[in-house]
């Protein structure tokens, strides 16, 4: 793990001074420069002196150790996260310090820190310090980001645990976030009652919305999801109907969308299926219109209508998981993966890659995480939880 602190048995203050400063910190501490190796807050450099709190921290004969499975995070302002529940090996407790203290809020009975406002940013749009966690023997470092979401948006956010904890979450779906094994038929119930889709139901135990649940004990969970569902919206389709669209989920989820803090997507089997036209973002969409549409302007339509809603909501797509359903055309996977990957780049939000955890032989019919080589088994359901809760970037 890199280090930017080479520590003696000393008591270090840690402040926001730049490597020029040096002689300043060990003054106040009133310790020979000679029991000081080196001693550089480099993360501290682009802070200002007036703007932050010094804090004493006794690092005396601590040892290096992690208490949580990373070494940087990247926060925006006025974000949450659980940082407590990324400990590892069980650890439920620690003492926290920052030399930009007067950037974060920490809550300490809960192991919550929140990323204040700030009022200007640096030339890199960040602000960045360290987080250290602690207790009567051991110490960790963190890097801390606090990101203009303006410039970085949520493209290169981590999702994990400690950040969805405790949110509010609606996801949006076909058959693999509806949950196919509870209705293996689909779920025609509310076919000409568009309002009836937030019926809330989360589906069997083991799917992946289910278990993501249970981990992070949501405020509030939606899920809009619908067998047969797609991203393209297509009007004419014998088979998909208009409401399963994301456009046409968006709009019937108003106002769930209007207090939720992270927005799941997952869509493109079925478009495969049906081969619908990729396009491009200039292709013109009309919502409600009478001809179909296709892949990246529904896409578009869909990201700017949430945002409209919703401006702080964080927005994050799942590509294709590996399929071994046959289907007849042109169109491959791969080519709606970049299609989803290209959008969301565009967009500045957030794609997590699910189509490297199967492969032919764990995923095909009859293979250990799936029983039609579609959709997930019990076991597949856990290996896409577990993904997303480990913080895969």
């Amino acid at each position: 793990m890199k280090r930017n602190l080479y520590l003696l048995p000393i008591v270090l203050l840690l402040a926001s001074c730049g490597s020029n400063e040096v002689s300043k910190a060990e003054s106040s501490l009133e310790v020979e420069s000679s029991l000081i190796e080196d001693v550089s807050i480099e993360e501290s450099s682009s802070i200002k002196e007036s703007e932050t709190t010094s804090q004493v921290i006794d690092l005396t004969n601590k040892e290096e150790f992690e208490y949580v499975p990373f070494e940087e995070l990247y926060l925006q302002p006025n974000e949450s996260y659980y940082l407590s529940k990324m400990f590892i090996n069980d650890r439920t407790y620690c003492d926290y310090a920052s030399d930009i203290s007067s950037y974060l809020t920490i809550d300490e009975d809960n192991g919550i820190i929140t990323a204040n406002e700030v009022d200007e940013f640096n030339e890199d749009c960040e602000v960045v310090g360290s987080l250290y966690l602690y207790d009567e023997t051991k110490y960790q470092q963190i890097t801390i980001h606090i990101v203009d979401k303006e410039e970085f948006g949520d493209y290169f956010m981590s999702v994990d645990l400690g950040r969805l904890y405790g949110k509010n979450v609606i996801f949006f779906g076909d058959s693999i976030t509806h949950n196919w094994l509870k209705y293996p038929n689909g779920d025609d119930s509310y076919e000409n009652d568009v309002s009836g889709i937030s019926y809330g139901e989360l589906g069997y135990n083991y799917s992946y919305v289910v278990r993501l649940n249970n981990a992070c004990n949501f405020n509030k969970v939606v899920n809009a999801a619908w067998s047969g569902g797609t991203m393209a919206y297509m009007p004419k389709s014998p088979i998909r109907k208009t409401y399963k669209s994301f456009p046409s989920c968006v709009e019937a989820h108003e106002e769930d969308l209007k207090d939720m803090d992270y927005v799941f997507v997952f869509y493109g089997t079925n478009d495969l299926q049906d081969q619908v036209p990729i396009g491009t973002l200039q292709d013109k969409f009309v919502y409600g219109g009478s001809g179909d549409c296709k892949f990246k302007p529904s896409m578009k339509y869909s990201i700017e209508r949430i945002q409209e809603i919703n401006p702080n909501a964080k927005i994050i797509f799942f590509n294709i998981l590996f399929r071994t359903y046959a289907y007849t055309g042109t169109i491959t996977e791969k080519d709606y993966n970049d299609a989803i990957a290209s959008v969301c780049q565009t967009y500045m939000v957030k794609m997590i890659d699910l189509s490297t955890l199967f492969d032919k032989s764990s995923f095909g019919s009859g293979g250990q995480y799936t029983t039609d080589g579609l959709h997930p088994n019990d076991k597949g359901y856990e290996v896409i939880a577990n993904y997303i809760l480990n913080g895969q970037k």
